[in-house]
């Protein structure tokens, strides 16, 4: 189900090991509105994604490591 947001993103999640990630936010033509590199340790994490200064529509957030990714679906209010 896509997540309604206003000004951020409260990502909450558990890696079973400290690894980097590849945070990318798309919009539906293609386009990258943001790309980060974040590092995460092993266990309970918790990262913000700012998104106060991106337009209303829907987006893809995607989230991959080495190995697999997932994406999910975006509406910024």
């Amino acid at each position: 189900f896509p997540v309604t947001i206003d000004t951020e993103v409260n990502l909450i999640f558990n890696s079973i090991v400290g690894q980097s990630l590849q945070v990318s936010l798309v919009d539906y033509t293609g386009r990258t509105l943001r790309s980060f590199n974040w590092n995460v340790n092993g266990g309970n994490n918790r990262r913000i994604l700012n998104v106060e200064d991106i337009p209303s529509g829907a987006y893809v957030m995607r989230i991959a490591n080495a190995e697999q990714s997932s994406s999910r679906i975006l509406i910024v209010d």
